[in-house]
């Protein structure tokens, strides 16, 4: 770790701004969450809407207020540390004092968004949506402005559909609120892709895989952890690289995955009592096609196969070029 100390001092006063934001939002959205929990009973007071509307206006008023004024630096600034452990970048321990120039400047809600917000979020991602909240973040000097989108997931459930799968950007930051009727409130933050889990759903149009509130729980159990250090508290956040290969996997090969589940349908002898109706769909086009194909010549099964294959290549072509 004392190695990692030197390397932090030779590398990060190098960073570029938008390097800098990218790390300090581990920390901030960590103590964000913190001063959420804090305040469960103000979010009793919130009226929450239907998982699937993303309509929580009062939660984004909330955030709004609470971040501007409250969060708008990095606390314990004089007491942290952040200790950054990446299988893919390398592990650093960066004092939260590094941050110290940092700030959020305003927080943005949909209705709030300019046009010129919005060029620069299509430039810094490769997705864009209609974020929930904007962080514009810039540092004291304001040599640059960084905006910072942060999806908001609030539910009654545990898993809940996601964004469409084209619409997704996996290092986005997500607050994720769950809330009972009974009032009860949980709150846990971290990346997008973290809170998505095996599960997705077939819908009328593009699919949404599932994000689920106790799975970004389970990954800030185990790989966001504080702890008292010998001069000063310090955060440690692990990135591995093979669950975020993994769950990429869902993410960029999403038919892939789909075409496996759909085939394990048809090769199952059980059917469930409260099975999706499109299993059964997937059941009879299945028979219905291989009935077909029986009833073709050696011939005209290759030529089959030669035609479906070609259409899945046009069709790739044209998904490459709209992206």
């Amino acid at each position: 770790m004392d190695n990692s100390k030197e390397e932090t001092k030779q590398v990060f006063p190098k960073l570029k701004l938008q390097d800098k934001v990218e790390l300090f939002m581990y920390p901030f959205m960590n103590e964000l969450e913190k001063g959420l929990v804090l305040r469960k009973d103000d979010l009793k007071n919130i009226t929450f809407h239907h998982d699937e509307a993303n309509t929580d206006r009062e939660l984004k008023e909330y955030l709004q207020e609470l971040i501007e004024n409250h969060f708008a630096t990095l606390p314990y600034q004089d007491q942290k540390e952040f200790y950054f452990n990446s299988e893919i970048s390398g592990g650093y321990v960066i004092n939260y004092s590094l941050f110290s120039d940092i700030f959020i400047n305003k927080v943005y809600l949909p209705n709030e968004m300019t046009e010129e917000i919005k060029v620069q979020l299509r430039k810094q991602n490769s997705v864009y949506t209609d974020p929930d909240i904007v962080l514009e973040i810039t540092d004291t000097n304001h040599s640059e402005l960084i905006y910072v989108p942060v999806e908001l997931k609030s539910t009654k459930k545990n898993a809940i559909p996601g964004s469409s799968i084209q619409q997704i950007t996996p290092t986005e930051w997500v607050i994720f609120v769950k809330h009972s009727d009974k009032g009860e409130i949980e709150i846990t933050t971290g990346q997008y892709i973290y809170a998505v889990n095996s599960t997705m759903q077939f819908p009328d149009r593009s699919p949404r895989p599932s994000v689920a509130f106790n799975e970004l729980v389970n990954w800030n159990k185990t790989f966001r952890r504080e702890h008292k250090g010998k001069t000063k508290d310090q955060l440690a956040i692990t990135i591995k690289a093979d669950i975020i290969e993994k769950k990429s996997e869902l993410l960029e090969d999403w038919q892939g995955v789909l075409v496996e589940r759909w085939l394990k349908v048809i090769e199952k002898r059980t059917v469930k009592k409260n099975e999706a109706w499109f299993n059964n769909t997937i059941r009879n086009y299945t028979l219905e096609f291989l009935n077909n194909y029986e009833s073709l010549s050696p011939n005209e099964k290759v030529q089959l196969k030669e035609t479906i294959n070609e259409a899945i290549e046009k069709y790739n072509k044209y998904a490459d070029k709209e992206e």
